[in-house]
């Protein structure tokens, strides 16, 4: 809830954040010291491992104070990440219960309803027009990613725990109100994410025998693309319908290839969090999360991320229902590499939180409480 607010009311910005000068910020703030001392003080077993592995990032963020390369930026993007962990910490210690979902679906669509409704038409220096529209005082490449997480929470939240009828009539309507918001957004990725998403979710009520074989090759296709750089050929497809135009992802592709010098340079520790927007020459960051990582924290920061994600999607693999395990590998697949090789998306705080609701919902179906919650899966 806390993530919510920040993310929606117009005096908590990236810029406000870290200062301290909000009640938001300030009540963050003390709520994640409360969080960092439960995960000190509390025994391993009660805690979730995925916490200690993001706790250990943000203590090699902290370390790298003694070599970032620009000490002023630090501090800010420092507390950008504390804010993320105490989302993600936040969420998996406190959400217990499919009631505990549910609650969280009801609120995060009403605020990206919200959202939706303050968009606004955004102009350049000389007073045109742009096509992108956004919430005051927010970045749209944010408020779309939170979009996306809200999408895909409330899709397989519904597929997964009973809601009551009024909710189920009211939810496509709303998808597609969010969607609507996310094309007048313009974030590329956060559109192909949804839509992904959604024919995922369609597929799995029209066909749920196909979807269980096309979510591994899904997972793997998108892979590839990533790999391979079809998504940027897409992403660069799409430039055109927000008067960009500029045919490299709005200078991304100049951006990687100057942020794979960095990572050249100074492999093992990175060059500091916050650093490059400071140091490349558009002034703007990697838009792209595995990048950033070697960026700001080099092989160690990318060694401690591919613990975190191989823990989180070993989940999905061990379940013992395998159709359900591979739904929802499959279907944050889709949702996650679209955002994950185009934007910040780690910078979000919502997604963090789509994260650990994700182990939730793992961990909720393997207990007999969660079982008799759950709807009959691809019956």
């Amino acid at each position: 809830m806390i993530a919510l607010v920040a993310m929606l009311v117009p005096w908590a910005t990236y810029v406000q954040l870290a200062p301290l000068t909000t009640p938001v910020t300030a009540l963050v703030f003390t709520i994640g010291a409360a969080q960092l001392f439960f995960v000190a003080a509390t025994q391993k077993k009660n805690v979730d491992s995925s916490v200690f592995v993001f706790a250990t990032y943000i203590g090699l963020l902290l370390l790298s104070r003694y070599w970032t390369i620009d000490l002023e930026n630090w501090f800010n993007a420092v507390f950008w990440w504390f804010i993320c962990f105490v989302s993600f910490a936040g969420t998996l210690r406190f959400v217990r219960s499919p009631n505990h979902i549910r609650m969280i679906v009801y609120f995060s669509l009403a605020g990206a309803v919200i959202a939706g409704t303050k968009l606004q038409v955004n102009t350049d220096d000389w007073g045109n027009v742009l096509a992108r529209r956004s919430v005051a005082g927010h970045n749209q490449n944010f408020t779309a990613y939170a979009l996306s997480g809200v999408i895909l929470f409330s899709l397989v939240s519904s597929s997964l725990i009973r809601f009551p009828a009024w909710f189920r009539l009211v939810l496509p309507s709303t998808i597609l109100a969010i969607l609507y918001f996310q094309v007048q957004l313009g974030t590329r990725g956060a559109l192909i994410s949804s839509a992904a998403v959604i024919s995922l979710h369609v597929s799995r009520n029209v066909a749920p025998r196909l979807l269980l074989r096309l979510i591994p090759v899904m997972a793997l296709s998108i892979s590839l693309l990533v790999a391979f750089g079809f998504l940027e050929f897409l992403f660069g497809y799409m430039d055109s319908f927000f008067d960009r135009g500029t045919g490299d992802l709005s200078g991304r592709i100049l951006i990687w290839g100057e942020a794979l010098l960095f990572i050249q340079q100074s492999p093992i520790l990175g060059i500091g969090p916050g650093s490059f927007p400071s140091v490349n020459f558009s002034g703007s960051g990697a838009h792209n999360f595995f990048l950033i990582i070697l960026l700001e924290t080099g092989i160690l920061g990318g060694a401690i991320f591919t613990i975190f994600f191989a823990k989180f999607f070993r989940l999905f693999f061990v379940m013992h229902n395998r159709k359900l395990g591979g739904y929802l590998m499959g279907i944050f697949s889709a949702y996650w590499f679209p955002l994950v090789s185009s934007g910040h998306w780690e910078t979000s705080p919502f997604s963090w939180m789509v994260v650990a609701l994700f182990i939730r919902f793992a961990y909720i179906c393997k207990t007999k409480d969660g079982n008799r919650y759950l709807r009959p899966f691809l019956r």
